[in-house]
């Protein structure tokens, strides 16, 4: 029986190291942060100035674990990544503390509840997950968030690089690299709705804005219903 989608993608980012990590992030125009700034108003609004609480699902090399705890010092930060060498380096280069946890483990097995205001999952990591898998990571995240927390989530309006784009027949993605390949598992608009309003979500806006690179890609926002 072969690993499952999940394991595939943890062991390619344990074998990658922060330097291709940094250049796929530079190739797709996410380093400049015109992400973080598009939802910056929105954070802004939902995170309390006291007792405010986020989880940054997929830290990385802390780009956005960085930005966070520079533009919200008063926000309780975790961090959470299935990646030893992500973690590992986070903990070092942002100083983990009391008020900034890195976790190391997989939103699969993730377990907290109401106890975040925003959970954050950029790098279209949502997609990182099989569809069978995807219901499940919605479910920890929805009993992970405070009532009417909200999650947002970076998806791509086009896919770059030697990727081959399957939305309709729910075709998977592979995205190469010397380190091996990350595999995705794409959904339609009108699937990613659905799916998440089986898991209890409600719409609350989209974000469009284009990355330094010029890709157009959007955020998707939605809260925890009653």
């Amino acid at each position: 029986m072969g690993i499952s989608f999940s394991e595939h993608n943890k062991r390619f980012y344990d074998a990658s190291d922060q330097k291709w990590l940094r250049q796929l992030a530079e190739s797709k125009g996410l380093t400049g942060n015109r992400d973080l700034e598009a939802i910056r108003k929105t954070l802004t609004e939902r995170l309390p100035q006291e007792n405010g609480s986020i989880l940054e699902i997929g830290v990385g090399f802390g780009r956005v674990g960085e930005w966070l705890t520079t533009h919200y010092p008063h926000i309780d930060y975790t961090g959470l990544d299935f990646s030893v060498p992500g973690v590992e380096h986070c903990r070092r280069s942002l100083q983990a503390n009391d008020h900034r946890r890195f976790i190391l483990d997989d939103i699969l097995n993730f377990s907290e509840n109401n106890r975040f205001d925003v959970a954050l999952w950029p790098w279209s990591g949502l997609f990182e997950l099989s569809n069978d898998d995807k219901p499940k990571a919605l479910r920890n995240i929805f009993k992970a968030l405070r009532p009417d927390g909200v999650l947002m989530m970076d998806f791509p309006k086009q896919v770059t690089g030697r990727e081959k784009l399957v939305y309709k027949d729910r075709g998977i993605v592979e995205q190469h690299s010397e380190f091996g390949y990350v595999r995705n598992q794409l959904l339609s608009t009108e699937e990613l709705d659905q799916l998440l309003g089986r898991e209890g979500f409600v719409p609350v806006d989209e974000i469009r804005y284009v990355s330094d690179s010029g890709y157009e890609r959007f955020v998707k926002i939605v809260r925890k219903g009653a």
